[in-house]
């Protein structure tokens, strides 16, 4: 229950009272409501905190000894003359908060749009009730959500959680000439918005030839954007070949979950090319996979 506390109400207690006692006579009620706040009950000695609970006339009905005052908790015996006031306790304190279904700060400059604590819940947003924009809750495995758009439940966000997948070519993927062959394919993509790194380190067969390399849908339904093909041509001889590099960048947005493929096509002569398994030890860079990183 949220107390009403009136500040600098304060009086003597008319008669006396025992430990026992849950009224309290006053010598005058002025300031003294009929609502629940705390008192200070004291004679100089003891100190006793109570919780008042209703007023009629000048009697003041409490309950007795509800919190610690320097240790101390009570009950006490007072004689008339013992002083009474009003007091904002630990407890009134923590009740107030208690009270309150939401906590609304005005916020500091630069940070004044509102914004309100509107509870917990188990996992994700909540599904009922009304919430205004700004309004933000913090679930039970530690994800915070925010209204972006009013209503019953309304729309809310979160930031999703940073995920790192990898894949690298275990074997040696041969291209044969003019042929499209898949040389990696992605770990499932739940829906959502990934950046992709993608390098492979690839023996060249010989002069003239060049590696075009592209992305394809293999599973679900997903876009990609960025640099998303790539052209790696023979460069200089190392023992019959050349190591080649084809590197691309790009994003994957997912809308059902899936996975995807890198196909690698060898143009130019009939000698075979090869991208290099990620165990590979003959080249000086030879390191083929992908680093997919969720980003949204």
């Amino acid at each position: 229950m949220a107390e009403a506390p009136v500040n600098g109400v304060g009086t003597t207690l008319a008669s006396s009272i025992t430990t026992s006692s849950t009224t309290l006579s006053l010598t005058s009620a002025t300031g003294f409501t009929n609502a629940q706040y705390h008192v200070l009950i004291t004679d100089g000695t003891n100190y006793e905190i109570a919780l008042a609970t209703a007023l009629s006339g000048s009697n003041l009905t409490v309950t007795r000894a509800v919190e610690t005052y320097n240790g101390a908790t009570g009950p006490y015996a007072f004689s008339a003359g013992a002083s009474v006031t009003v007091v904002q306790s630990v407890g009134s304190v923590a009740n107030f908060i208690n009270s309150q279904p939401y906590l609304s700060p005005t916020g500091l400059t630069g940070a004044t749009a509102a914004s309100r604590y509107v509870g917990s819940t188990t996992s994700g947003a909540p599904t009922s009730g009304t919430f205004a924009v700004g309004d933000f809750v913090i679930d039970q495995t530690g994800k915070v959500w925010v209204c972006i758009s009013a209503g019953s439940p309304g729309t809310w966000s979160t930031q999703p959680t940073l995920t790192t997948l990898e894949a690298t070519v275990a074997t040696s993927v041969s291209l044969p000439q003019s042929t499209s062959t898949t040389v990696i394919t992605s770990p499932t993509l739940a829906v959502g918005t990934y950046l992709v790194n993608y390098k492979a380190s690839i023996l060249i067969g010989a002069s003239g030839e060049s590696i075009d390399t592209v992305l394809a849908v293999a599973t679900g339904s997903m876009t990609f954007a960025g640099q998303t093909s790539d052209t790696c041509g023979y460069t200089t001889s190392i023992g019959g070949g050349a190591i080649s590099q084809s590197v691309m960048n790009f994003f994957v947005t997912v809308t059902s979950a899936g996975t995807f493929h890198v196909n690698s096509t060898m143009n130019g002569a009939a000698t075979a090319s090869t991208v290099l398994a990620t165990t590979h030890t003959g080249a000086t860079a030879n390191t083929s996979g992908m680093t997919i990183l969720r980003i949204a």
